[in-house]
């Protein structure tokens, strides 16, 4: 049950973690120039 709970756990982080660097990579394409790539943004942050 323990196993399951912790499996069940990191999926829910992992999902929270992707979402919101989603909406962050969104924020930083739409906020700066076409020039700088949003992975750049995101990593300069």
């Amino acid at each position: 049950m323990e196993f399951i709970d912790a499996v069940f756990y990191q999926i829910h982080s992992l999902s929270i973690f992707s979402s919101v660097y989603r909406g962050r990579l969104v924020a930083n394409f739409k906020k700066n120039p076409i020039l700088d790539t949003p992975l750049e943004a995101a990593c300069n942050d």
